[in-house]
């Protein structure tokens, strides 16, 4: 990251994954043009409220860290077409998802979701909808459908299997 922070303007892709991170660096904040940022394979658990100020990113690479709860920070992103939040431990989506207009490709694979906010409707750019390993299973599929008709949602079938 330090050869990035020389010429800050110019950084439209960040990859910080891998890092062992607790929390996104303070210096992050400098790369005003970021399109593309990589958090995945970390340990974080939030994000920044000066996340916000990355107005231009249209990717965000969650996955594998340690996020209890969505960051709401995110429903503010105005160019967000990419969110991975894969393999956290997140419980639900917040109603705010709604906002998140261009938001075309949504994974939340093993999560432990358990149910979509109606709000989602109103994401009519999201084409690809990952709900696999969550706890929405194939019998969710037709009412998800009736609320999200252009998209293509993974979901898993589930275990019939008795417990």
């Amino acid at each position: 990251m330090a050869e990035a922070l020389k010429n800050p303007q110019e950084v439209y892709w960040l990859d910080l994954s891998k890092q062992r991170l607790t929390h996104v660096p303070d210096a992050v904040r400098k790369f005003t043009n970021l399109r593309i940022i990589s958090l995945g394979k970390n340990k974080l658990q939030q994000l920044p409220a000066w996340f916000a100020e990355l107005t231009h990113l249209t990717e965000v690479t969650l996955t594998r860290n340690k996020f209890n709860v969505f960051p709401g920070v995110l429903c503010t992103l105005p160019k967000l077409t990419v969110l991975k939040i894969d393999r956290n431990p997140i419980a639900a989506l917040p109603p705010a998802i709604g906002g998140l207009q261009n938001l075309a490709i949504l994974d939340c694979w093993d999560t432990m979701i358990e149910s979509l906010p109606p709000e989602i409707a109103q994401c009519k750019s999201l084409r690809h909808l990952d709900l696999r390993n969550t706890k929405i299973y194939k019998t969710d599929l037709p009412a998800l459908m009736a609320l999200l008709p252009n998209t293509e949602i993974q979901v898993t079938f589930g275990c019939s299997c008795n417990k």
